[in-house]
């Protein structure tokens, strides 16, 4: 039988595991909203490098994106998460990304970058082992070591052989939610270059490089790939701290739910003790007034 003082430790223990809920959920709201702005940052920048590229595009002729050497390795970079809590955020976009690479590029050569170490006990599941697994950052101030690692690692693959590298990643819906996203790294996609020559300069001074064309080109290539790479690190943390703050929404309504049961079979618990002892006492009474009489 339950005693009060049983149901008591456990109304504590999930007092405190409310808590732990509550700050983490504020922790992840925080969080949401730095690399929200972030991303905001990130976009101006990109739009200046957009413009860089759109200078050195005028006037000139872009081919269509041919074929690809299939026997040529492919280079993928997947983001995760190294913390829990987070619902199927890391075996969502580990089915994304092995979907797609069926379906695209089954039996090619790949080197494959795992960023987040819970992520990759999930892809291996799905027969996916990566060639690199490196831990996400945990603050805004992290992604840029984060992506000069990377950066390393592409030039390294590049070297290599590795002509396409594609990357993966959640990024932030409507309410708190996320979807998974696949962007083309390297090359630099043909049709949205074509796009960003067709585009009317936004001033009536238009500016000129003295650069040769070539130059330029890789300065701005290098450029934008870091740009995105930020941008994916951004948008996968926002994304998980949002996963995270849904999770932690749900594990709230059911703590409480919890304690509201706890507290009441305390009460009923308490109630039944008291009344015990209440009989008891009359009992005793009773008896005192039949020795006496």
């Amino acid at each position: 039988m339950e005693t009060p003082e049983a149901l008591e430790r456990s109304i504590g223990t999930a007092e405190e595991l409310h808590s732990v809920v509550r700050t983490m959920k504020t922790l992840s709201s925080t969080s949401i909203r730095q690399y929200d702005r972030a991303v905001s940052a990130m976009g101006h920048y990109v739009r200046t490098v957009e413009l860089g590229f759109r200078v050195l595009l005028r006037g000139m002729a872009i081919p269509s994106d041919g074929p690809s050497d299939e026997a040529r390795p492919i280079g993928l970079i997947v983001f995760g998460t190294d913390r829990g809590f987070c619902g199927p955020f890391n075996r969502d976009i580990a089915a994304f990304a092995v979907d797609w690479l069926g379906a695209r590029a089954p039996d090619v050569d790949r080197r494959l970058a795992c960023l987040g170490t819970h992520l990759a006990p999930e892809l291996e599941l799905r027969g996916e082992a990566a060639t690199t697994v490196a831990r996400m950052p945990s603050s805004v101030e992290g992604i840029v070591g984060s992506v000069q690692t990377l950066l390393l690692e592409l030039d390294e693959w590049q070297a290599r052989g590795v002509e396409r590298i594609t990357m993966f990643h959640h990024r932030p819906a409507e309410e708190h939610t996320h979807k998974p996203e696949v962007t083309q790294l390297i090359p630099l996609d043909g049709e949205w270059l074509r796009s960003l020559a067709r585009r009317p300069w936004p001033t009536r001074e238009i500016p000129t490089s003295y650069l040769e064309p070539r130059t330029l080109l890789t300065a701005l290539t290098r450029e934008y790939v870091f740009a995105s790479l930020y941008r994916a690190h951004a948008e996968s943390l926002a994304s998980e701290h949002a996963a995270r703050l849904d999770a932690m929404r749900s594990a709230e309504q059911t703590i409480e739910e919890r304690l509201d049961e706890l507290e009441q079979r305390y009460h009923q618990v308490r109630q039944a003790a008291i009344t015990e002892e209440l009989l008891d006492v009359t009992s005793g009474f009773e008896a005192m007034e039949q020795e006496g009489g």
